[in-house]
């Protein structure tokens, strides 16, 4: 919770809401961590990553409705890491159930909820008639961590020359197949937004295509917020 906790009873508006700060993650020391949860049969590879320009602007020049009070959210704390799941456990409880009465026109659902959606993302956004808008992929920080002196992208094209090499690619976190892996969920289901996160890192994702003699070519924006 943020340093200026306000009791659960008050309502509060959205602006104050989103301010809240989420409870950290505890990650437990594992015997065996499995990457296994990046594979998968829609992966695909965008033609270029670039940052998504203008992003940070548009946020804050968003204006919620001071007006309307909402509930001040319930944080589930001390969460302990194990597995994937946990992270989908953690999300799903500290955000979706948090964000979801704030906007009844959009819901956040199990990736299997849709029998359409095509791959199998964790969680997926609707509007309200069910219709996908973004897809969200969670990944623990054994499989997916950037430093706060990275950035996803040099280190995304920096992976993936080290992948074309001639060597093995032995490094246990990756950035190259998780990216991968949302953007074919997004190109599967033509879905221009899509989320990668690790609770505690998470990057915004935007999806255009363009024609280039007469080729696609795939352009992947991407913002992160730490």
């Amino acid at each position: 919770m943020s340093k200026n906790y306000i009791g659960r009873d008050e309502e509060i508006s959205i602006s104050t809401v989103i301010c809240n700060t989420l409870p950290n993650l505890i990650y437990l020391e594992l015997r065996g961590k499995s990457n296994s949860s990046t594979e998968s049969t829609e992966q695909r590879f965008p033609d270029e990553i670039t940052n998504w320009v203008g992003f940070e602007q548009e946020v804050r020049a968003w204006k919620p409705e001071e007006d309307i009070k909402y509930p001040t959210p319930t944080f589930s704390k001390c969460r302990k890491v194990t597995c994937e799941k946990d992270i989908w456990t953690a999300s799903d409880i500290n955000i979706f159930d948090a964000l979801t009465p704030l906007d009844q026109s959009i819901l956040f659902l199990d990736g299997r909820t849709l029998k359409d959606t095509i791959g199998q993302p964790d969680f997926v956004v609707v509007n309200g008639n069910m219709l996908l808008l973004v897809a969200w992929e969670c990944k623990p920080k054994w499989v997916l961590q950037v430093p706060q002196n990275e950035d996803i992208i040099s280190l995304y094209y920096q992976e993936k020359k080290e992948r074309e090499g001639t060597l093995v690619y032995s490094k246990d976190t990756s950035v190259f197949d998780p990216i991968n892996q949302i953007y074919g969920y997004m190109c599967a289901n033509s879905l221009r937004y899509g989320v990668l996160s690790t609770y505690d890192q998470t990057w915004f994702l935007k999806r255009r295509v363009y024609k280039v003699e007469e080729e696609n070519y795939g352009l992947l924006s991407n913002i992160g917020l730490y």
